[in-house]
């Protein structure tokens, strides 16, 4: 656990808005390496923002015993705090207005995009493995554990979820960027945005199971691994549809 990277006049460096700044900048780079002309850096900035606002929203509701005690930090955004259901809805959401009110079809925007999914999900779980969020559950030692802390630093036997989920992640990107090369012609399509949401979703609610942290139930289960799903069965619907990601 390393929340802090540096201190400046000016205030604290996080380590958590340091890494996710780094991968999306990467990111921005691939997409502008394999696309030059792109230009659809607004509808980016739109989905960006409204990620921020909807991850960040999931995570105070989910939060909110604590954020009633400690009102002044519900939106200290650059502290790190963003669910990945709402981050992920709201990054969709802010794509379609784009979409809608530039009358730019959106298939073009996912195809540049389907590169950086699994890089994206490498660098949300990797910063919450230096902030200490998406910790594990406490468990007996073995090798799917290790000393860990939890997001306020008290070290135990956790599932290594964060490092599980960093694996997983790049299980699924490095197929996807191997199998396409310029130098064969071939292009991501929207399916492989799509079919990386829907499996990196998926996962990340199995991984839901041996988090430690305390969230809203529904029923038996965690309200955050049910949006996860639902994100997942969200991405395998809009491909079927012809202007998201059907391919005929």
């Amino acid at each position: 656990m390393f929340p802090l990277l540096f201190r400046t006049d000016s205030g604290f460096i996080y380590t958590f808005s340091a890494i996710w700044l780094l991968g999306i900048s990467i990111s921005l780079l691939i997409v502008l390496r394999r696309n030059p002309s792109f230009n659809g850096w607004d509808g980016l900035l739109t989905a960006g923002i409204l990620a921020l606002g909807l991850g960040r929203l999931q995570f105070v509701l989910e939060n909110a015993e604590w954020f009633a005690e400690n009102q002044a930090a519900r939106w200290n955004w650059l502290q790190g705090g963003h669910s990945f259901a709402g981050a992920a809805l709201g990054a969709l959401i802010g794509l379609y207005l784009w979409s809608y009110a530039t009358q730019n079809n959106l298939r073009p925007m996912l195809s540049a995009l389907a590169p950086t999914v699994p890089l994206l999900f490498v660098t949300g779980w990797l910063a919450c493995y230096f902030d200490g969020c998406g910790y594990g559950a406490q468990t007996n030692p073995s090798w799917a554990a290790a000393e860990l802390p939890n997001n306020f630093g008290l070290m135990a036997a956790r599932y290594q979820t964060q490092l599980l989920g960093m694996i997983t992640a790049l299980a699924v990107g490095f197929p996807l960027w191997i199998s396409i090369r310029e130098d064969n012609g071939r292009r991501y399509a929207p399916h492989h945005f799509w079919g990386s949401l829907t499996v990196l979703a998926a996962i990340r609610a199995l991984i839901y199971l041996l988090q430690g942290n305390t969230v809203p139930m529904l029923g038996q289960n965690r309200i955050d691994l049910l949006l996860a799903l639902a994100i997942a069965a969200l991405a395998i619907v809009l491909r079927t549809t012809k202007y998201l990601g059907h391919s005929n």
